[in-house]
């Protein structure tokens, strides 16, 4: 398997703005990804090769209402601040997941010297392809992104009234079992020996009221 895209990305683009936004109403839950700018890419110490995006100037954001976390957050190295978090996605995003990923693959394979600098053949970039997301069975699509904890690019917490939490002993222990709204950063392609995906950065995490528990005397 080729290098993880465990890579620095703070200078990819500038923070977002720590605030939670709706969309306007007609946008696409996703920008077209021919619309992507693909911006000039750059390659570490280890070989991994990193490739900007961004879309009409700016960087790319989904906004994710009513996300399930079944787990915590976790990473493949203990204790390190850059966690993977699992979201559960509502129903409402099955058909823009599955034409961006279709859209993305057919994109990436035509841009493809610009991406892995080489030319490759719709086959070769799916064969390679790391999937934001999976969707099996009838079970929930999920959507797995980075979650930064510590450090200048860590996600910021807002609680049900929009307020910012901005003490760590207001943010929540857990997040496992927990419905959230989030804001999402796509931020760059990674590019591996024999792999590929998408820097997805959750930016944004705003908790959404916990249902009261019932006594059950």
């Amino acid at each position: 398997m080729g290098r993880t895209k465990e890579a620095t990305v703070a200078n990819l683009h500038p923070p977002v703005e720590t605030q939670m936004k709706r969309k306007a109403a007609g946008d696409p839950l996703i920008p077209p990804v021919n619309a992507w700018d693909i911006h000039a890419p750059s390659t570490d110490s280890k070989g991994l090769r990193t490739v900007p995006v961004s879309y009409e100037q700016h960087p790319i954001t989904l906004i994710i209402q009513d996300a399930y976390s079944p787990f915590e957050p976790s990473a493949f190295i203990e204790g390190s601040p850059r966690k993977t978090l699992t979201l559960n996605l509502s129903g409402a995003w099955d058909d823009a997941m599955q034409c961006f990923e279709a859209c993305l693959l057919h994109e990436m394979a035509v841009k493809s010297p610009d991406i892995f600098g080489r030319t490759l053949g719709q086959a070769e970039v799916q064969e390679m392809y790391k999937p934001l997301s999976r969707k099996v069975g009838e079970h929930p699509r999920s959507l797995r992104v980075k979650l930064n904890t510590a450090g200048f690019y860590a996600a910021a917490f807002w609680s049900p009234d929009k307020t910012r939490l901005i003490h760590r002993l207001e943010t929540p222990e857990s997040l496992a079992g927990r419905t959230l709204n989030v804001r999402v950063a796509l931020r760059a392609i990674w590019v591996g020996d024999d792999a590929w995906g998408v820097v997805a950065d959750c930016t944004d995490v705003q908790l959404t009221p916990m249902a009261p528990e019932v006594c059950p005397f």
